[in-house]
């Protein structure tokens, strides 16, 4: 049996011609792109069709040349010159390599400045990955806002991503913020039922499933993107099979999705954090409640790090790594009462399969 005719809009990358529950904002970035009058910082969580937006309202409009920048890959003051200068000339590749700042920026200048007809727009998704970066993030945004007059469009999943900007530069920009809610239940089943129509075959699905997984996803994460990626995967399960898409295939499909992307966010952790989530995994089988107290954690972590011949960091510089792995939604920071003693614990649970954790990694 067969049941998709088009896997490329199943995939969670792929941008529709139009955005369902997004129209009006791309409406609204369209027309201060048109005009050229001011700038944005997006930010709302992850999985709230931010970059979808941005990237669907530059679609067919005149006059302009995007340079979008993905902060996670480009978020040093060379890398970010090289990737705007090769934009903007695209037979031309430049060599960023021993080049002092000076000197970058002198280039980086004279390639803004050239007379053109048409005016920049500047994207910088996953912002706060540079503006973590303190001279890095000066440096760049600075020149480009000395030297052109473009609108420049700042993505961040966090709602305080400015709070590390230079003040001169946020004076200098003076972003419009707009926070992108989480979609509704109702919405993410539209999403998907549109999905369906495009890229199954007639027939071949119930909407059931869809609205067990518009649900599920509106009540757990909320993430668009994860909804698209389990629905995709149940219509593989259903394809490989030979059957149609049914709420079984669902449940089986939730957990290889679950299974695939921690395994996905886990390989790309630095080995400090690794260690960390191997230290939750241990500390909350230990604990009947299921969670790793931070103090015990802190010092499981610097212990197995000297083991390895690393140097540990500081307790800060740790809390700051269990932020970004919460981030990531592999844990959940809480508080909870020790029994017979006085204040508050600081703990993290698991938010993935801890003994399938222990089978594949240890």
């Amino acid at each position: 049996m067969k049941i998709i005719k088009n896997a490329e809009v199943l995939r969670s990358n792929y941008i529709p011609e139009k955005l369902l529950f997004r129209e009006d904002l791309v409406e609204n970035i369209r027309l201060k792109v048109s005009l050229g009058t001011g700038n944005l910082l997006l930010h709302g969580d992850t999985g709230t069709g931010k970059t979808a937006t941005v990237v669907n309202s530059m679609k067919d409009l005149e006059n302009i040349i995007l340079i979008f920048i993905t902060c996670v890959q480009y978020n040093t003051f060379a890398s970010i010159t090289k990737k705007i200068i090769e934009e903007i000339r695209p037979y031309h590749v430049f060599n960023e390599r021993g080049k002092s700042t000076a000197s970058l920026s002198e280039e980086l200048i004279k390639v803004l400045k050239t007379k053109r007809t048409k005016r920049f727009v500047f994207v910088f998704d996953e912002v706060d990955k540079l503006i973590n970066k303190e001279r890095d993030h000066q440096q760049i945004l600075g020149v480009i806002s000395e030297a052109t007059s473009s609108n420049i469009i700042l993505i961040s999943n966090d709602t305080n991503a400015l709070k590390n900007l230079d003040a001169r530069i946020e004076s200098r920009l003076s972003p419009e913020k707009r926070p992108i809610e989480r979609y509704y239940a109702n919405e993410i089943i539209e999403i998907l039922k549109e999905r369906a129509i495009l890229g199954l075959e007639e027939g071949s699905y119930d909407l059931e499933v869809i609205a067990r997984i518009g649900r599920w996803i509106y009540q757990t994460s909320g993430d668009i993107r994860e909804a698209l990626n389990l629905f995709y995967e149940t219509a593989c399960l259903a394809e490989k099979k030979g059957c149609r898409i049914t709420l079984d295939l669902f449940e089986e499909a939730k957990n290889n999705v679950g299974e695939i992307e921690f395994d996905k966010i886990f390989a790309d952790l630095p080995e400090h954090q690794r260690l960390i989530i191997a230290g939750v995994v241990k500390l909350s089988l230990e604990e009947p409640e299921g969670y790793a107290e931070h103090k015990r954690l802190y010092n499981f972590y610097e212990n197995e790090a000297k083991n390895n011949n690393w140097e540990p960091v500081q307790i800060r510089q740790f809390e700051r790594f269990l932020k970004k792995i919460e981030l990531a939604k592999l844990i959940q920071i809480t508080t909870r009462t020790p029994k017979n003693r006085r204040g508050k614990l600081v703990v993290s649970f698991p938010k993935f399969d801890v003994n399938r954790f222990i089978k594949q990694y240890f």
